[in-house]
């Protein structure tokens, strides 16, 4: 029964370091892609994540059945470096999602200093028009 819990706990051991080494991958991958398709790239790394912590779940469970100290310790340690590396792709993979948003939110063009401005520059010349006609405006209404 024990070599039969400690290859169950291997088993999971390794899932859950495979599945985070996957993810860790995709996550990487996400820059590389056009951006149109960054969506649908940061829905797949969402989806394994859910899958990686359902491996993460069935783990633990194997961990708190393990009655061999030195395995379950050696086994815990492992996977607590695990969970630091899946929170930090957790974080990666929010951080893209809330770029995306931001790119679906503001369109697709991304806009340098140059380009704001130039904008302010233009609104800037439009108000000095504007005050000009509205000063014309002004002496005509005296002349009356």
């Amino acid at each position: 029964e024990r070599s039969g819990m400690a290859s169950d706990l291997e088993y999971w051991s390794e899932s859950y370091r495979s599945s985070v080494e996957e993810l860790s991958g995709l996550v990487a991958s996400i820059g590389q892609v056009p951006a149109d398709e960054r969506g649908e790239m940061v829905r797949q790394c969402e989806a394994k994540l859910r899958r990686t912590r359902g491996i993460k779940k069935s783990l633990a469970v194997e961990l708190r059945l393990t009655r061999e100290r030195e395995v379950k310790a050696k086994a815990e340690a492992a996977t607590k470096e695990l969970d630091a590396r899946c929170a930090s792709i957790e974080g990666e993979i929010e951080k893209a999602k809330h770029a995306d948003d931001r790119a679906q939110l503001l369109g697709d063009e991304v806009k340098g200093n140059e380009d704001y401005l130039a904008g302010a520059e233009q609104l800037q010349d439009e108000t000095e028009q504007s005050l000009g006609r509205t000063l014309r405006l002004v002496e005509a209404s005296k002349d009356v």
